[in-house]
């Protein structure tokens, strides 16, 4: 969206519906080892559950956080590990007494859209073996979580998109969430370096760049020098780089950016990279992002914010009615 974004914060860190996917938790027939620590409804969940759903959150996280970070926030871990196999169980009977089946085409659908993310067929049996699984094992978490996910939306199918009224009061209530740092919009042509260059090598690439600036102040089309010269992959778009704020670029490109007017060109710019041309196409001031250009972002924000309270309300009524029993 032209560089804009909303700054909308983040849902709690290990919310309700991580719970799905774990492909290995409780709710089906396997009875794992280890001690027993929690009973629901008479449906053990053991140690062995617990490190289980805490490695594959922990892995989750891996994705995002340093491992210092993931380190610090261990008992949480485990604690949601322990949130997650529970509201498994509570939702796999509910999905049992309301009778949702799952059809072995949907199945086949949801395996099929799975191994289709893998590398090769080597790389299903590996996933498998890591996990501790059979192939028939895995087949039937994955119908318990398309059962799971049927349940939820019969809970959640009558929640309507935020309307226009909801959406305003997001963006009236959070203005912290919208604010929008200096921006530019720039174009670049550069002359690559590479690992082998030499001091003669760099010479001739610092003459090219220089009979390209030539070419450039005699008028020629910067995009269409961009397209025939520039090693950057921006090349195919005329080195259009799009939108960026400071820190985004390395501080001589930034630095060179930020100091230009609209529509003007720069000297010869030279980084890590290689020697830049920049052209500035078009600068916004800092500010706050108008209620026009991030309205869909907040309607979809609001949308998923419904669903997760209508999910955790759900949760909430399905552990009261149920014996739950923590034994250590």
């Amino acid at each position: 969206m032209n560089g804009k974004r909303i700054r909308v914060a983040a849902p709690p860190l290990l919310a309700a519906m991580l719970f799905l996917f774990s492909c290995g938790g409780k709710g089906g027939e396997k009875k794992s080892e280890g001690e027993t620590v929690i009973t629901v409804d008479g449906s053990e969940i053991t140690t062995v559950d617990v490190a289980q759903e805490a490695s594959r959150l922990t892995r989750n996280l891996a994705q995002r956080l340093a491992p210092e970070q993931i380190e610090q926030m261990k008992e949480q871990l485990g604690q949601q590990a322990r949130e997650n196999l529970i509201h498994k169980i509570l939702l796999a009977k509910a999905a049992e007494e309301e009778k949702i089946r799952v059809e072995d085409s949907e199945l086949r659908e949801r395996i099929a859209v799975f191994q289709s993310s893998l590398p090769d067929t080597g790389a299903y049996t590996q996933y498998l073996k890591g996990l501790g699984m059979t192939d028939e094992e895995f087949r039937n978490e994955v119908r318990e979580e398309i059962r799971i996910e049927k349940l939820l939306d019969r809970r959640t199918e009558n929640i309507a998109s935020a309307d226009e009224a909801a959406v305003q009061g997001f963006y009236e209530a959070n203005p912290g969430f919208f604010n929008q740092d200096e921006q530019v919009r720039a174009s670049h042509i550069l002359i690559l370096f590479e690992q082998n260059d030499t001091e003669a090598s760099k010479k001739e690439k610092r003459a090219r760049i220089e009979r390209i600036r030539g070419e450039l102040a005699a008028g020629a089309d910067f995009a269409a020098l961009a397209r025939e010269h520039s090693g950057c992959p921006s090349a195919g778009s005329g080195g259009d780089l799009g939108w960026f704020e400071r820190g985004r670029m390395v501080k001589a490109f930034e630095d060179a950016a930020f100091a230009l007017e609209a529509g003007k060109t720069s000297g010869i710019v030279e980084t890590e990279f290689g020697y830049h041309i920049i052209k500035l196409t078009d600068r916004k001031a800092a500010g706050t992002v108008p209620l026009e250009d991030v309205r869909d972002q907040i309607a979809v924000e609001v949308t998923r914010e419904a669903h997760r309270e209508a999910i955790q309300n759900y949760l909430r009524a399905l552990r009261e009615k149920a014996d739950i029993r923590i034994l250590s």
